[in-house]
């Protein structure tokens, strides 16, 4: 279907936010916070829908999502909305990311995990590339407390929050 100016196609495995309303208006917002660069990367990318957004504000977006259905969707989302710069991989949102840093500098990350936050091996991944700006999407207000504690210690500023009511 048509999600603002996107257009996504979903299959039964992919997750996607049941308030679309809102989730349009919450992925708009995580676009607008993203500052133009050469490379940003989306961990926990689902079908697309952010790294398609975003598809203006990079020369490259790379999405990464362990759901082998969603990164399928994402592609064909790709395909469908013309997105030549955005490309989608399969696997550990951690172990991609330290793939990519060996190849080239990550400008910016936008991550958007499960209620579980970021795991040991993302806040690892995240403190070797030393992206200029992280734009963190959380549906748990405790994780994201946790892991705004240990990105502050790292030199990181929160600078914004916005709460929505999915």
């Amino acid at each position: 279907g048509q999600f603002g100016d996107v257009r996504l196609s979903l299959s039964c495995a992919s997750f996607f936010q049941l308030n679309r309303p809102q989730a349009l208006q919450m992925m708009r917002m995580a676009a607008s916070l993203s500052e133009p660069c050469d490379t940003l990367v989306e961990a926990y990318s689902g079908v697309g829908g952010i790294s398609l957004m975003l598809k203006e504000k990079a020369k490259t977006i790379i999405g990464i999502e362990f759901v082998p259905e969603a990164v399928e969707n994402a592609k064909e989302n790709a395909r469908l909305n013309r997105a030549e710069n955005v490309r989608f991989v399969c696997g550990d949102a951690a172990k991609e990311m330290k793939k990519i840093i060996r190849r080239t500098k990550i400008d910016a990350v936008v991550v958007d995990p499960p209620r579980t936050g970021l795991d040991g091996a993302m806040i690892e991944s995240l403190r070797q590339c030393q992206p200029k700006q992280i734009v963190y999407i959380s549906c748990n207000p405790e994780t994201l407390a946790r892991d705004l504690r240990y990105l502050v210690k790292k030199g990181y500023e929160a600078v914004r929050a916005v709460p929505y009511d999915m």
